[in-house]
Formats: C-alpha cells, sequence, structure tokens
C-alpha cells in the first residue's frame, strides 16, 4: 500500500472512530435522560425531599407531550455530547471534576462509562440529594460507580488533586471570581486535559433581560461554605458572552480548541410549530456573526496545553542552576 493510500485509510478510520463515538454518546445520553423521567414520575424510590428537589430543578425536562420529550433528549445531548465523547475516546482511569454538580446528573453518567468522578457543589441540600441518586442508580445499573459528592468551596479541593476533565454546567455562572476559577481549572488540569463549559450566552438580549428580571442588577452575593462555615463570594446568574469567555481563558493559559453555539427550545417546545422553529434556530447556528447574538447557549472547551508542564519545569530547573 502507497504512503498516500495508508493515510487516507488512516484518515477514514478515524473519522469512522469519531462517527462511532457521536452516535454512542448520544445513545448514552439519551437513556440517560429517559432515567431522569423515571425519577422525576416517580418510578425511583426516592425521598419526599430530593424527589421535591428534582423537581424544582428540572421543571423544564417534564416530558408533558411528544414535543417537548424531544427538545429535553436535544437539550441534554447538545450541553453533554462534547464532554462525554472527550471522556469516552480518553480511555479508562479519567478523573473528572463535576464543579457545580447540583444533583449529580452529569457524575452519574460519566461514572457508568468508567470515570472516576469528584461532584463539588456549594449548597448542601444539592449533595444530599446527589448521593441519594447515586445509589438508587447504583442499584438501578447494578455496579458500584466511582463517585465522590462534596458539599464544599471548590477552589478549597486539595493542590495534589488532578483532573482529565473539568465540567462546568451552567455554573460557571455562579462562580466568584471567573478568573480565579480559570486559574484553579488551569492548575488542576493534567497536561492535555480540558475543561468545558456550557452556560448561557450572555451576549444574547433575551438572556440578560431574563436574569435581569430573575435577580435585579445585582450579580454578587455571599453564601455559607457548608465545610468549613466561612461566607463565600457567589455570582448569582453572572452569564457572559463567547469572545469574553474564551478570552479569559486564554489569560489563565487555557487554550479554546472546541465551541459550539446553541439554540435551546425549551420555552417553544410546545409550539405547534416546532419543526420549522427548530429547522431556523440550526440555521441561525450556522451564521458566524449572528450566533454570537442570537444563540442562547455555548459550549466552549479549552485545553491545558501539554507542554506546560514540561516549561514550567524547565523554568524550574533553569531557575535553580541560575
Amino acid at each position: 500500500m502507497s504512503p498516500e493510500a495508508m493515510a487516507n485509510s488512516k484518515a477514514n478510520s478515524s473519522a469512522t472512530e469519531q462517527a462511532d463515538a457521536t452516535v454512542g454518546a448520544r445513545a448514552l445520553i439519551e437513556r440517560h435522560v429517559e432515567y431522569l423521567w423515571r425519577e422525576l414520575n416517580g418510578d425511583v424510590k426516592l425521598s419526599e425531599k430530593t424527589a421535591t428537589e428534582l423537581g424544582d430543578y428540572y421543571p423544564w425536562a417534564i416530558p408533558s407531550s411528544r414535543n417537548r420529550a424531544a427538545v429535553v433528549k436535544e437539550t441534554m445531548v447538545s450541553r453533554l455530547q462534547h464532554a462525554l465523547q472527550w471522556v469516552m475516546q480518553r480511555g479508562p482511569r479519567v478523573r473528572v471534576l463535576d464543579a457545580g454538580c447540583g444533583l449529580g446528573t452529569e457524575s452519574l453518567l460519566f461514572a457508568q462509562i468508567g470515570a472516576e468522578v469528584v461532584g463539588v457543589d456549594l449548597f448542601d441540600k444539592y449533595v444530599t440529594a446527589a448521593q441519594e441518586r447515586l445509589e438508587q442508580f447504583e442499584a438501578h445499573i447494578g455496579k458500584r460507580l466511582k463517585v465522590r459528592f462534596s458539599a464544599m468551596n471548590l477552589f478549597d479541593i486539595p493542590a495534589n488533586e488532578r483532573f482529565d476533565l473539568i465540567y462546568c454546567r451552567e455554573a460557571i455562572s455562579h462562580i466568584d471570581p471567573i478568573s480565579r476559577f480559570l486559574e484553579f481549572s488551569h492548575s488542576r488540569l493534567v497536561p492535555g486535559g480540558q475543561l468545558v463549559v456550557s452556560d448561557a450566552n450572555g451576549a444574547c438580549l433575551a438572556n440578560q433581560l431574563d436574569r435581569i428580571a430573575i435577580r435585579g442588577v445585582r450579580c454578587l452575593h455571599t453564601e455559607v461554605d457548608p465545610a468549613t462555615g466561612r461566607e463565600v463570594s457567589v455570582a448569582h446568574e453572572r452569564i457572559l458572552g463567547i469572545p469574553r469567555q474564551k478570552r479569559e481563558m486564554r489569560r489563565a493559559g487555557l487554550v479554546p480548541v472546541h465551541e459550539e453555539r446553541q439554540v435551546h427550545l425549551q420555552r417553544l417546545a410546545d409550539l405547534p410549530g416546532l419543526p420549522i422553529v427548530r429547522a431556523v434556530a440550526r440555521a441561525l447556528e450556522r451564521v458566524p456573526g449572528l450566533s454570537l447574538l442570537v444563540c442562547t447557549h455555548y459550549v466552549i472547551g479549552a485545553e491545558r496545553p501539554p507542554e506546560t508542564e514540561s516549561k514550567q519545569m524547565a523554568g524550574g530547573q533553569a531557575e535553580g542552576t541560575s
């Protein structure tokens, strides 16, 4: 076989593997959504408190119609597919930090494919519910998962902990300051590891108006760290646009390597003309300039460059010999 033919064969094989991983990730997420529906419907044995927390956390996810069920699956796939696919391709023994894990839905999904997951949230009630859901999910799938949930300030995670993936779904808009979180992510990722942020687009006027209606114009407040009793500064729905988010990542030494601009349709799921709305939304996502303003959400993957650690070591050796 000629070198050119070998190169083409390798490229075709890589494309096939990528397509298989995409299909596999989507199927896993959709099954996970169906399990979430069972929880919301009361088919999974949960305490009344956890069931209430779940209903309050996912009011938009209840499949009240066929259209809404389809939109819920689309939304969850769009938020999670890149991160899940990245973990699947990385192989076994991947360590994941679910930063702002909430009720643990994503943590359970990452753990299901073999990752070791640390889920951290500042709100004790969420972590308690996540732990109960973990126990029920393990019983459902018939195996133990490598998941550790902690109610704490994520900045207090021990300095020697390292992760292949830091996943942050609609949580970076609550972390203050963002710059510290991004620097934290850079320091805790292994070289070649990735921070994946999924959040609302701050450049979308409708999103900003929604947030002002929820919290007013003030973005910052304090919460009590359940682990230490200290007050912690917390942002409330402080959403950024895509260009600024990427600039902040670069300042922290992270390199954006993946970007998706998405129009989520939860609020429009019950419209009779949903197929037309969906087609228009997908078209808008592909218009470069316009999509920065009209997309409701984004997913950005930012990598800690593989050479960072070796450069730091070389710098340290140079200082030691000077």
